[in-house]
């Protein structure tokens, strides 16, 4: 909430080597690489590498969420979009119609080529 994307880079990567078996780390890192507005705290590679480890053993809205910003970092704006329109999908079967909107902002982003560049929305914590 801070917007002071490197230190909590820097941050997450510590947790993840102190508690190893904590998913919300390598999680909340992911993310933070694949869409963080600052270009020099960036890597699509090593954030789609972390959300795929994670997928072997959780499937859930947030992770494919995740997943998608990191394919549309990644520049596969396709698959990122076809991600995208399951989450909207799911979320709208499980009755989380809060979660709508937002998954449909990114969805419009990845249909028009574009990287997301907020990895949570305003007040949400990772």
């Amino acid at each position: 909430q801070l917007r002071r994307w490197r230190e909590a880079r820097d941050r997450l990567a510590a947790g993840m080597e102190a508690f190893p078996g904590a998913s919300i780390f390598p999680h909340a890192l992911a993310r933070l690489l694949a869409a963080a507005p600052d270009a020099g705290v960036r890597d699509g590679p090593r954030a789609l590498r972390l959300v795929e480890r994670l997928a072997q053993g959780e499937r859930t809205i947030d992770l494919g969420e995740t997943m998608a910003m990191a394919l549309a970092e990644l520049g596969r704006h396709g698959e990122a979009a076809g991600v995208q329109r399951g989450l909207i999908a799911a979320a709208e079967a499980e009755g989380m119609r809060d979660a709508v909107p937002r998954l449909a902002a990114n969805l419009l982003l990845y249909e028009r080529g574009r990287p997301c560049r907020t990895p949570w929305p305003d007040g949400a914590v990772p």
